[in-house]
């Protein structure tokens, strides 16, 4: 029996499609993959940020979870979780991401306490889900921050379904309990957001094709837990984690293979016309003393509105020279400025150095400056790293100075993410 019919139809709803109008697919390869089983932390894949009056822990109580909470907390306080791995989307590829965790369990959040699950940058800088506390069910929405500006989409203007029980899928939605969230990218200015309830994808809202605004800032982003205040309250406020996953279509390809993420600091006046190193990088944990350091993004903060002019370099070792710190065995990761001084100059301790550099990236701050280095996954931009103590090391280091005829000093902070890699 033939059943093609030349007049007939056949119709998918749109949670069958996904933002390039395809059919989804069931292949989805795991590429990052998140679990509490027994309260074990998953050190490749987490870390952490702690302040007074704050504790993360994992538990059983609510199945294999982290429970970030904040307890009879005072001023500012904040804690937050991340994947070490900063998560690359292609191009024309679904990528998707599911975080199951409750927000405000039994409704005990204090007002003023704000849960967060997403993706985004160390600034909240991406796309996520937010709940308000507020001694009761606190106020759920989405919220979209780019460098450009901050969109917050409240419940009820959730443009799909409001999950109020008059949105098309006729169901109120309880985030006191436990709700897997997903997070459906195709590229930066198409994402949908929903709940899978019952075993049902419901897409919450869908933001697509915006002109005046870039939806993710940045290609490489994490996916995160937080929970924060910004005023005293007496109490405990929560949210539970209990498991990430991302998947996305057979045949995505990593840039390289992730081994461990980590970011660094530095603060340093700017008040001369000569360049002043602010940060240098180097690396010496690396378990086989190998590797090579992939920069991600750069930070740059100003606490003066003058024109700053910042480099980044990369310095080779000179042949046959130990890298020294102020003492012999000074390896630190971060150096000081003076040491970072003394490191770049023709002479210092115990030798005589014959440094090389490679000017990879120039341009003017004026107040913030955020720099993606995407550009230098090539292979000849890897700040590759020597073997031990005696051995050779290159390093990254940012450089600033005020230009001719401005007399203002400044303070300029800098930081900066960066990945490992194998061997």
């Amino acid at each position: 029996m033939n059943s093609y019919q030349a007049d007939s139809v056949v119709e998918f709803s749109g949670n069958m499609v996904d933002n390039l109008n395809r059919l989804k697919i069931t292949s989805y390869t795991p590429i990052l993959d998140i679990k509490h089983v027994g309260g074990v932390k998953n050190d490749i894949y987490e870390v952490e940020e702690k302040e007074a009056d704050s504790d993360c822990v994992y538990d059983d109580t609510h199945g294999a979870s982290v429970i970030l909470s904040l307890t009879d907390a005072t001023d500012e306080r904040k804690v937050r979780r991340g994947s070490r791995w900063f998560l690359n989307p292609e191009q024309g590829k679904p990528f998707v991401i599911l975080i199951s965790a409750i927000f405000n369990p039994d409704s005990a959040n204090p007002t003023g306490v704000e849960s967060r699950i997403g993706y985004a940058d160390d600034g909240f800088y991406g796309i996520y889900f937010q709940h308000t506390g507020d001694d009761s069910d606190g106020s759920m929405a989405i919220v979209n921050q780019t460098l450009t500006g901050t969109i917050t989409y409240e419940q009820a203007d959730w443009n799909i379904d409001t999950l109020d029980g008059t949105g098309a899928s006729n169901i109120t939605g309880n985030f006191a309990t436990i709700q897997t969230y997903f997070f459906e990218l195709t590229w930066n200015n198409m994402l949908r957001l929903g709940l899978v309830i019952n075993g049902k994808y419901i897409t919450v809202h869908e933001i697509s094709s915006q002109t005046d605004m870039t939806v993710l800032p940045t290609s490489c982003l994490r996916t995160f837990q937080s929970i924060s205040c910004t005023t005293d309250f007496s109490g405990t406020a929560q949210l539970i984690h209990l498991s990430t996953c991302v998947l996305s279509e057979k045949g995505y390809s990593p840039k390289g293979t992730l081994v461990g993420v980590d970011n660094v600091e530095s603060v340093v006046n700017v008040n001369s016309l000569i360049e002043k190193p602010i940060l240098t990088l180097r690396h010496h944990e690396f378990v086989s003393f190998k590797g090579s350091i992939k920069p991600l993004t750069i930070h740059l903060f100003s606490s003066t509105p003058v024109n700053i002019i910042y480099k980044i370099y990369k310095y080779n070792s000179p042949l046959g020279n130990p890298i020294r710190g102020l003492t012999d065995d000074s390896f630190d990761r971060v150096i000081t400025t003076y040491d970072g001084e003394y490191a770049f100059n023709s002479t210092g301790f115990d030798a005589t150095y014959d440094w090389t550099k490679i000017l990879l990236y120039q341009g003017v701050l004026q107040n913030y400056e955020r720099v993606d280095l995407d550009e230098f996954y090539r292979d000849d931009m890897k700040i590759c790293l020597g073997g031990d103590f005696s051995g050779m090391s290159d390093y990254l280091v940012i450089t600033c100075k005020l230009p001719y005829g401005t007399v203002t000093g400044a303070t300029v902070s800098a930081m900066i993410d960066w990945v490992e890699y194998p061997v």
